[in-house]
C-alpha cells in the first residue's frame, strides 16, 4: 500500500520546496548558493518525475502531470539564471 503513495508523497514535497524556491529568494533563510543549489536539486527531481512519468504514462492524466514538470523545472532553471 506505501509503496503505492511514495511517488506522490516526494512529489509534494518536491513541489512545495519548488514553491518556497521561488516565492522566498529575497528572505534572509536562504542565501545565494543555498538557493542556487536548492534549485538544481529540485530540477533534477522534476525532470525525473517528469520522464518516468511520460514514457510509463497509461492515461492523459500521467501526461499531464510529466509536462507540468517539465515547465515547472525549465521555469525554475530560468529564474535561477535569471537572479
Amino acid at each position: 500500500m506505501i509503496e503505492k503513495h511514495w511517488p506522490k508523497v516526494i512529489a509534494f514535497i518536491v513541489l512545495m520546496t519548488g514553491l518556497a524556491v521561488i516565492l522566498l529568494p529575497n528572505r534572509v533563510i536562504f542565501d545565494q548558493w543555498v538557493l542556487h543549489n536548492a534549485s538544481m536539486v529540485l530540477i533534477g527531481f522534476l525532470a525525473a518525475i517528469g520522464t518516468e512519468r511520460f514514457f510509463d504514462a497509461k492515461t492523459i492524466l500521467d501526461k499531464i502531470v510529466s509536462i507540468v514538470s517539465f515547465v515547472l523545472a525549465f521555469y525554475i532553471a530560468l529564474t535561477v539564471l535569471a537572479s
